[in-house]
């Protein structure tokens, strides 16, 4: 996880989804944050289903108490704002 982590901080988000996504395919047990920084990496390549669902997970997991829940919670509801605006003007 450190190299996706390194990768997200150089803002290389694909190398970083490249390497989130071997960890899944690992099939272990996930500590909590893997979920709240491949929602970054998927929020940021502009993913917004995917980037919610993770942000979902790890606020599920954490609770209000989670390190990153406050930034969880924020993206969440850009991603819903965002979801809402393309829904308004796919409609037009």
């Amino acid at each position: 996880m450190k190299r996706g982590l390194a990768a997200i901080e150089y803002e290389n988000f694909g190398e970083a989804s490249d390497y989130f996504q071997k960890i899944v395919e690992l099939d272990i047990k996930l500590p909590e944050t893997f979920y709240f920084h491949y929602g970054r990496i998927r929020y940021n390549m502009g993913e917004l289903e995917d980037a919610y669902a993770y942000f979902q997970n790890y606020l599920n997991i954490t609770g209000s108490d989670g390190k990153y829940a406050i930034e969880a919670d924020y993206k969440m509801k850009k991603i819903e704002e965002n979801l809402l605006f393309r829904q308004y003007t796919e409609d037009d």
